[in-house]
């Protein structure tokens, strides 16, 4: 078995080489996708959708997200969001995504690392793929037989795929001196404020309170979810007591802001928070 890696500067790009790929009779198992999402249009897309379909309806129609995240072929049935140490926020699928959320987030950027080097990658290579990450960019990886390497090759060829040398030229002209899987501070509540604002702005239209009056029910709902009491539960089981806890600490009808929680309890959730 071989591994060929890819990075794409677009995640429609990478859609459409796992598209490709699938069609072509390569097993979802074997493929792996990583994107760098520090705008956060992924991740809020996939939060948004978070409860629109059961386990059973997504295995039925293997849709769990559609827009730009749509048609990812069954690796769209594991894909989640993470905050990863070193790399930010990021959605990825496949069994990379599962040994992160495996090792937890503390260990998720080298552990990325000592897997693409296990799957036969250069560490300095693994280095480089991750920083086009950081910066936005989408990696696919693709495990292979020897017979296979051809076809996948030039299958991961065909849609927009990044010259690395050549980016890393221009990052290094550009001051970069190296990857660094320092600590991101990025794994708290205020992290998500744009993910919250944007729901706002869709949610509460036409409501005439700002997006502050707003903000601690997104709180509430965001540290629900870390609750050790609570982090496991879909949000049905867990409103009764958000119920209480905001009519005893908070201003307002509950009915008006509970949409504002129930969003950033979901979105916790999906970061394993």
């Amino acid at each position: 078995m071989k591994t060929i890696v890819a990075l794409y500067d677009e995640l429609a790009d990478a859609r459409r080489v796992i598209d490709d790929l699938t069609n072509a009779g390569i097993s979802a198992n074997n493929i792996n996708i990583m994107a760098g999402d520090p705008e956060d249009r992924y991740a809020t897309q996939l939060a948004e959708r978070y409860e629109e379909y059961s386990e059973a309806d997504a295995a039925a129609d293997g849709a769990v997200a559609g827009g730009v995240l749509g048609g990812l072929a069954g690796l769209l049935l594991g894909l989640g969001a993470f905050a990863i140490p070193g790399l930010g926020p990021v959605i990825a699928a496949g069994p990379l995504a599962a040994g992160l959320m495996g090792a937890g987030i503390g260990a998720a950027s080298g552990g990325l690392i000592a897997a693409l080097v296990e799957w036969g990658v250069s560490e300095e290579e693994a280095e480089f793929y991750l920083e086009g990450v950081r910066r936005g960019g989408t990696l696919v990886a693709v495990k292979t037989p020897d017979e296979q390497v051809d076809l996948v090759s030039d299958t991961m060829r065909q849609h927009g795929l990044i010259d690395l040398e050549e980016r890393v030229t221009t990052w290094r002209d550009a001051g970069w001196t190296g990857y660094d899987p320092g600590p991101y501070a990025g794994i708290d509540f205020d992290t998500h404020d744009r993910a919250f604002r944007k729901h706002y702005e869709k949610a509460y239209a036409d409501d005439d309170f700002p997006y502050d009056n707003f903000a601690p029910a997104y709180r509430l709902g965001y540290f629900l979810a870390t609750d050790d009491r609570y982090m496991q539960g879909p949000w049905a089981d867990v409103a009764p007591d958000a119920r209480n806890i905001w009519e005893e600490e908070y201003d307002g009808d509950w009915d008006r802001y509970e949409n504002a929680a129930e969003f950033s309890y979901h979105r916790a959730q999906m970061y394993n928070l």
